[in-house]
């Protein structure tokens, strides 16, 4: 409603228990043992920062294996078996990344 200003409160659990509008308040429900809803998973703050950089690192280094191997396709570099180590290094570490 517009004008009206809508927050919410913590409860004794650390959860948003209560909310408040217009000065009126208000319980809310969370679906206890009764409710019929599944449980939701909600991530902390600072949980949900490590997975993101975790999957940025990882996307990071998969593209930085594709680009080397691109690379030395490009550049012939596969003339002797010595030179075919670092395709063999860099689908090891692809395998890595993908088991991670």
């Amino acid at each position: 409603m517009p004008g009206i200003e809508r927050r919410s409160l913590p409860d004794e659990n650390g959860g948003l228990g209560i909310t408040t509008t217009g000065g009126r308040f208000r319980a809310r429900s969370f679906g206890g043992p009764t409710s019929h809803q599944p449980p939701q998973q909600i991530l902390s703050a600072p949980t949900l920062r490590l997975s993101r950089l975790r999957t940025l690192l990882f996307s990071l280094s998969t593209a930085l294996f594709i680009g080397t191997v691109v690379e030395l396709l490009l550049a012939q570099h596969y003339d002797e078996p010595i030179q075919l180590v670092p395709f063999a290094l860099c689908a090891l570490g692809m395998v890595a990344v993908g088991a991670a």
